[in-house]
């Protein structure tokens, strides 16, 4: 077992925030729906494509501490039967625990409600931390009969630790990028066991016949996770080569 002292000499930096930030974008919001969502995702008409609102994001997390860790997005979908919706995503990606998360959330919806008249809103919390005990779902709050009630959808990403041989064959791909999450925290200092999990992963994209550009960009959003290095980073690209020679592909820089 790792000791605190052991894990302070971390000479790299898992940036989880970056590849969350990497991962979440307009092209691959249907596949973060459909992982994390799948119910909703069946009512949202995805030929008509999304939109990020940025600038509507920066006003309602304005004057906000955020800190290292935290992505947001609010993005507009449409239904099938044609309505405009909107999805308030929040991703504490680091593992960290906060206090005031609760409010945090509450706060960003309501800012959001009161800033574009009610506008119809779903909020996701993503935790990514490592506190097993800890999964806030909403907010409430009562004095002398004034109260509020305030629920949040939420994903514990630990609580797919169970399922990680599943995750590994799954197509989409926020599974194997939950299974990276996970292995980054779980390796902290262990470089050893780090490099055979980000081998195995990425080897497993070619096994699933996955597209070399899509394979490419994984391998990218992958390198802000699982950090290794330069020694075993050295190491991680002389088998990959090995691998792609034996299997017929092109190396990919």
């Amino acid at each position: 077992m790792l000791t605190g002292q052991t894990r302070k000499r971390n000479p790299v930096h898992d940036d989880f925030d970056g590849a969350w930030k990497n991962m979440l974008t307009e092209k691959r919001f249907s596949d973060f729906i459909a992982f994390f969502m799948p119910d909703i995702h069946m009512l949202i008409d995805w030929n008509r494509g999304v939109e990020f609102l940025e600038q509507e994001l920066r006003a309602i997390t304005r004057k906000t501490k955020r800190g290292q860790g935290v992505v947001d997005r609010l993005v507009k979908v449409w239904l099938l039967d044609g309505s405009e919706k909107w999805v308030l995503i929040h991703a504490e990606v680091q593992a960290q625990y906060e206090a005031d998360f609760r409010f945090r959330m509450f706060r960003y919806c309501a800012r959001a409600l009161d800033q574009f008249d009610g506008h119809p809103l779903v909020c996701l919390a993503i935790l990514g931390d490592d506190r097993a005990g800890w999964k806030p779902d909403g907010y409430d709050y009562a004095l002398w009969g004034t109260s509020i009630e305030f629920k949040f959808r939420v994903v514990k990403l630990l609580e797919y630790s169970e399922r990680l041989e599943t995750l590994e064959h799954n197509g989409n791909p926020f599974a194997r990028f939950v299974v990276a999450h996970l292995k980054t925290l779980q390796t902290q200092g262990d470089y050893e066991t780090r490099l055979a999990w980000k081998l195995r992963l990425i080897q497993g994209l070619y096994e699933m016949s996955v597209p070399e550009d899509e394979i490419g960009q994984l391998c990218h959003d992958f390198d802000w996770l699982l950090a290794l290095p330069a020694t075993y980073s050295r190491r991680f690209h002389q088998a990959m080569t090995r691998f792609e020679e034996k299997q017929t592909m092109p190396h990919l820089t």
